[in-house]
C-alpha cells in the first residue's frame, strides 16, 4: 500500500506543471471550452484519468491499460479527444520548447492518444 502511494506521488510530481504551464493550460482550456461548466467537467475527467489510468513503468509514466479498460466508457471519447486538442495546443503554444512543462504536455498528449486508441479498439468489439 505504501509503495502504491509512493508511486502515485511520483506520477503526480512528474506531471506537475510550473506557473507558465499552468497559465498556458488555463488559456487553452478557455479557448477550447469557453463554457465554464464544460471546463470543470473536463478538468474533473482529466484529474480522474490522471489518478486512475496512469502508472509508472520502467521509470516513465504510461497508460495503465488494465485500469483504463475498467475505467473507460464510450462517452469518454469526446473528452479524450478534447484532452489531445488541449494538451497538443499547449505544446504548440510553447513552441515545442524542451522544458519541463512542454515535456509534461507532450506526455499527456501521448497518454490521451493511447487511451483514445484503446477505447476505439474496445468499441469495435
Amino acid at each position: 500500500m505504501a509503495e502504491d502511494a509512493s508511486r502515485k506521488q511520483w506520477i503526480a510530481a512528474c506531471l506537475q506543471l510550473g506557473a507558465k504551464g499552468s497559465d498556458m493550460l488555463k488559456i487553452l482550456l478557455e479557448e477550447n471550452l469557453p463554457d465554464g461548466v464544460a471546463q470543470q467537467g473536463w478538468r474533473d475527467f482529466d484529474r480522474l484519468f490522471q489518478t486512475t489510468c496512469i502508472t509508472e513503468k520502467d521509470g516513465n509514466v504510461a497508460l495503465d491499460n488494465e485500469a483504463f479498460t475498467a475505467f473507460a466508457k464510450a462517452e469518454h471519447l469526446p473528452l479524450l479527444q478534447k484532452g489531445v486538442q488541449i494538451y497538443n495546443g499547449c505544446v504548440r503554444a510553447l513552441g515545442g520548447a524542451e522544458n519541463h512543462d512542454c515535456r509534461v504536455f507532450k506526455c499527456l498528449t501521448q497518454l490521451y492518444l493511447s487511451a483514445q486508441m484503446v477505447l476505439k479498439f474496445q468499441s469495435r468489439g
